[in-house]
């Protein structure tokens, strides 16, 4: 605030964007009450939730449905990559399945904000691996139950939207906000779509991501 009275910005104000977070709105609605006389639309479009964040918030949502198979696959990837070693006798032994893939193992990070759907969908591509390497290292006690995988698969195939929406959103060379209406559009009917599925899982999935209305 005392930058934008020291730039004589205040009164060319209309909106600021920033995640869905509480302390967030505590200083955007002090910001507006300061602002109110000079703010366009009454202040009506000053505070903006982050359109990439909100996307996040839905999908970790709609993970919660596969919480106990996403953690038997992040301690697979924290086994199979503990080191360079393990990491090429697991690669060897996707060979051996004729996997000939470019996409390695990655693990997920809290601060990214796709990096689990990213994380699982490089597992997938090694779904056979799995089963087969637990056969040459008895230690490898985390293997995913084909079933844990294949419920994986049939929601991955689903949050690929959401994972290139986020994608898009966040672009850093390009206006974004021109997209996120057609783009919640479009999330927003892929949601009534599937709580129609006639797969149990994903009406469990879209149930849960249905928190999206409320952002």
């Amino acid at each position: 605030m005392d930058r934008l009275l020291e730039w004589n910005l205040h009164n060319k104000v209309l909106t600021i964007t920033v995640d869905n977070d509480k302390t967030n709105n505590v200083a955007l609605r002090l910001s507006r009450d300061r602002l109110k006389n000079t703010l366009s639309c009454n202040g009506v479009f000053f505070h903006v939730r982050r359109g990439a964040h909100i996307i996040n918030l839905v999908v970790q949502n709609g993970l919660k449905t596969i919480t106990k198979a996403i953690e038997k696959v992040r301690l697979s990837v924290k086994y199979l990559t503990m080191s360079p070693q393990m990491s090429e006798k697991f690669y060897h032994v996707a060979k051996h399945v004729n996997l000939k893939n470019q996409k390695r193992l990655s693990l997920d990070c809290c601060t990214r904000r796709n990096s689990t759907f990213i994380m699982l969908d490089n597992a997938l591509r090694y779904k056979l691996t799995f089963s087969r390497f637990a056969l040459v290292d008895e230690k490898y006690i985390h293997c995913p139950s084909d079933q844990k995988l294949n419920h994986i698969e049939t929601l991955s195939k689903c949050l690929k939207h959401f994972h290139e929406a986020t994608q898009l959103l966040s672009g850093t060379k390009y206006p974004t906000c021109n997209l996120l209406f057609e783009e919640f559009c479009e999330s927003q009917l892929l949601l009534i779509e599937w709580q129609k599925s006639s797969d149990d899982t994903i009406v469990a999935m879209a149930f849960e991501m249905k928190k999206f209305d409320k952002y």
